[in-house]
């Protein structure tokens, strides 16, 4: 069975959303691709879902503007009758970005949500050992506390870094790579909800610069980071 074209969409920093689809593999191109020399380019791709008149996201994978067809797979959770794909653009780049989407009909995956969970967290962590004799990876926790509307170095770069998880507390917060002269975050990595657990990407190579964080309240976030 073939894919199916669903849209075609202008990335931009708001939730876009597919027409509802029975898939749950999704293919993305991007469009015209140009050559985005030292930009980086990236876009958040996930399962949508309606309840009531609210549209919820997650199981939030990362897109990478490239010249390549990317694959994302999604598990249905138990109960959710009617899904779309949901994307939208992280960075702030000038740079256009048209990506078209194809979902495969016939594909839907068989597992129990809790166990596709738990086998991409494996397969994440047999990903970070396989580099190389790296079962010694040492981790070092930490927190910082945010100040309303001021942007804080969160973690300084590393390049020994080999896996990152950062945990939210009450306020939601935003992750840059990058600050400028005037003190504003540049760069966005990351938009966290309260409450949200995130890891650093690590399948085309984990990021090991600076992460810059941001909340509109005063917060607390937490950090675990996995050295070689």
């Amino acid at each position: 069975m073939p894919f199916i074209k669903v849209g075609r969409f202008n990335l931009t920093d708001k939730w876009q959303f597919t027409p509802e689809i029975t898939g749950e593999l999704i293919k993305i191109e991007t469009v015209d691709y140009v050559f985005a020399n030292e930009e980086y380019l990236k876009a958040a791709v996930a399962l949508a879902f309606k309840t009531e008149d609210e549209t919820n996201t997650l199981f939030r994978q990362l897109l990478s503007y490239r010249n390549e067809k990317d694959l994302f797979e999604f598990s249905i959770p138990r109960g959710v009758e009617n899904w779309s794909i949901g994307l939208k653009r992280l960075d702030k780049s000038s740079v256009a970005w048209l990506v078209d989407v194809y979902v495969f009909e016939g594909y839907i995956v068989e597992e129990n949500i809790a166990e596709k969970i738990t086998t991409r967290v494996i397969e994440a962590m047999s990903n970070i050992y396989s580099r190389g004799n790296e079962a010694n990876l040492k981790p070092e926790s930490g927190e910082k506390s945010l100040d309303a509307g001021v942007v804080r170095t969160l973690i300084q770069s590393n390049d020994d870094r080999a896996y990152l998880t950062i945990r939210v507390e009450n306020e939601g917060v935003i992750l840059f790579a990058d600050k400028d002269e005037q003190g504003n975050g540049v760069n966005v990595i990351e938009e966290l909800a309260p409450g949200e657990v995130y890891s650093l990407p690590i399948a085309d190579g984990i990021y090991h610069g600076n992460i810059y964080a941001l909340s509109e309240n005063s917060t607390t976030i937490s950090f675990t980071e996995f050295t070689k």
